[in-house]
């Protein structure tokens, strides 16, 4: 009986609660991923116009990581960057990104289908607190096949070994799902 009760205790936090796509707490995520979206994204078009290609690797690597920990506590959230194939090890996603970006992909892969750009929800944390979850999904644009590409340049190639020698993020094509934004945003602010 008492292993009954244990049980329910156990599982009566896992409740996830509907959000709506205009509640507050979802557009702060929103507005916290699309910042680093953006942000990213200037910086890396910045750099390979002015070291070529190979500086952007360096953007992803260091300026990134800089940026979401920047933005994370000013926000009083957790911003960092996800994908089922990672580069970084730092960017393995947990068990509900893990199953919102297969989501994504498959989603991709179904005749007529429409690209999925987030996902949101409010979940219990590791201390049974509900905070919004929220992904933006990042899809392959040209420019990416540079570092993410089926084909590379020699010197991308080495630079991408030596920096991430378990690199699993090439051989993406256009339009492919790469990874997201995550933003774990208590729920109480």
């Amino acid at each position: 009986m008492k292993l009954v009760h244990l049980v329910v205790l156990i599982m009566a936090p896992l409740t996830v609660c509907a959000l709506e796509s205009n509640d507050p707490k979802v557009e702060a995520t929103r507005r916290i991923s699309m910042e680093l979206g953006k942000t990213l994204k200037g910086r890396l078009l910045q750099a390979v116009e002015q070291q070529g290609v190979t500086g952007a690797v360096e953007i992803c690597a260091v300026v990134a990581p800089g940026i979401a920990e920047e933005l994370s506590k000013r926000n009083g959230a957790l911003v960092r960057r996800v994908s089922l194939r990672t580069r970084n090890p730092a960017n393995q996603p947990d068990e509900w990104e893990r199953n919102k970006l297969e989501a994504a992909a498959a989603a991709l892969g179904q005749t007529n289908s429409v690209r999925m750009t987030e996902s949101y929800a409010s979940l219990p944390n590791e201390q049974c607190e509900n905070e919004v979850r929220y992904l933006r999904y990042i899809y392959m644009e040209p420019l990416c096949l540079t570092c993410h590409g089926s084909v590379l340049s020699p010197e991308m190639e080495e630079i991408i070994k030596r920096r991430y020698p378990g690199d699993r993020a090439i051989g993406y094509a256009v339009d492919e799902l790469r990874g997201a934004i995550s933003v774990r945003y208590p729920a109480a602010q």
